[in-house]
């Protein structure tokens, strides 16, 4: 077998139970940790694939190729890359996944070194710098991995060199994340975007390299503040920018997953630099010191309500010590208030205990509002607190930040009804995602 080269075409047939089957494709670059006889190769679908070469396996070079980035148009807000950075940091999930062709699984192995490499067009927007904080799929994190991330952010943010942060970040918790940041990191003056992908970087697929496009095109922009930026339809066209307390994964598996819920994205953007305005957000302001404020350690949880929803469920919580709780109840905010499964003795408990009660509403759009029912008004009598149209994962987040500032059960309900991070509008509009 003639020696091979990373980008080299081949066509490799295989003989296996007398039947033949042939695959063209390029020669992809080796790992690590890959034997001598393993060569992962690029195929004419754009997929790539991994092969044990053997006595079954027959490889003949057709040529070779060379890897040119394709160039992108600037935009007008393009720093001079001379001089300004774009710090990617990566955490894991998809976003820094790729295919471990031993197992067929995706793994977070890419690291962020490795991803700015893969997406060349970067360099024509600033200088890319990454770091690799941890590398896990986002169901396996914390808040100490979302405070570390904050604590790597606010010391960036300071360095003059730095236009902007992109946190690169499995997609399943990173509305939980966006959430967190904009609560806990104050006076950004600077873009934070926090990027993930629903397809490996090694498919033909993938939607990483134009959620990284986009994104660091925000990241030079006339932007404050944390933003979630991903696709915003199925195909490849631009992407949405979404307040980092308003984004929702939507979808499991599809390329436009995440959402701007109840209200509409700040902006889109484009693979070219192109920026259309939608809703009002902060502006860059490069004296801002970002700091720290508050911590989300205490012990929260949420609860989802449903039909015959044992509402002993409170008591498990307070004996489990937990300082505050989340109730997704249905339609404007209700939970069962008759019967056995009435969750109104369970909580004025947690009023006399000094646990605050959070209502928000499964329905995800749309918001609560304790006046329309008289059931809903014996809920209010509790001390329920209506947490107005925030999301369900952003008022749990808030909660956790706002027990970590206070035990008063009145400043408590005041910071949980103050709009810190565009997590509460005055009143809910209509949502409008074509561009």
């Amino acid at each position: 077998m003639e020696s091979l080269k990373p980008y080299d075409t081949i066509e490799v047939k295989i003989k296996k139970d007398n039947k033949t089957t042939i695959i063209k494709g390029i020669v992809m670059p080796k790992e690590e940790d890959d034997a001598k006889n393993e060569i992962c190769i690029r195929m004419e679908n754009g997929y790539k694939t991994g092969l044990i070469l053997d006595k079954n396996t027959t490889v003949k070079k057709t040529g070779h190729v060379n890897e040119t980035p394709t160039t992108i148009k600037k935009s007008e807000n393009t720093p001079d890359k001379n001089n300004q950075k774009i710090l990617f940091i990566s955490t894991g999930g998809t976003i820094a996944s790729k295919i471990d062709y031993k197992t067929g699984a995706v793994i977070a192995k890419f690291t962020a070194r490795e991803l700015e490499e893969k997406v060349p067009q970067l360099k024509e927007i600033a200088q890319p710098e990454a770091k690799t904080i941890f590398s896990e799929m986002s169901e396996n994190l914390t808040p100490k991995h979302w405070e570390t991330i904050a604590k790597e952010i606010a010391l960036n943010l300071k360095r003059k060199d730095i236009a902007g942060v992109i946190i690169m970040h499995g997609t399943d918790t990173l509305g939980y994340t966006a959430s967190a940041l904009s609560f806990i990191l104050k006076d950004i003056g600077k873009p934070v975007c926090i990027v993930g992908a629903q397809r490996s970087s090694d498919r033909g697929s993938s939607d990483t390299f134009m959620n990284l496009i986009c994104a660091s095109h925000i990241a030079v922009g006339n932007f404050a503040g944390v933003f979630c930026v991903m696709h915003a339809n199925t195909d490849d066209n631009y992407c949405s920018v979404i307040k980092g307390t308003r984004a929702r994964k939507m979808h499991s598996s599809r390329r436009d997953a995440f959402k701007s819920i109840n209200e509409n994205p700040v902006a889109y953007v484009w693979q070219d630099g192109k920026i259309k305005n939608i809703t009002n957000s902060k502006k860059r302001d490069n004296n801002l010191q970002t700091k720290i404020v508050g911590n989300l350690r205490p012990e929260v949880m949420l609860i989802k309500t449903y039909p015959d929803l044992n509402p002993s469920v409170i008591d498990y919580a307070i004996q489990n010590k937990t300082c505050g709780i989340i109730i997704e109840g249905t339609g404007l905010g209700h939970v069962c208030t008759k019967g056995e499964n009435n969750f109104l003795p369970y909580f004025k408990k947690c009023a006399k205990l000094n646990i605050p009660v959070i209502m928000t509403t499964q329905t995800v759009y749309g918001r609560t509002n304790p006046y329309v029912y008289s059931a809903l008004r014996h809920i209010a009598d509790t001390s329920v607190i209506y947490a107005e149209d925030m999301i369900s994962e952003t008022a749990y987040i808030k909660l956790k930040w706002v027990l970590s500032q206070t035990k008063d059960m009145h400043e408590i309900k005041k910071m949980m009804l103050n709009n810190f991070a565009g997590e509460i509008s005055e009143r809910s509009e209509i949502v409008d995602d074509e561009s």
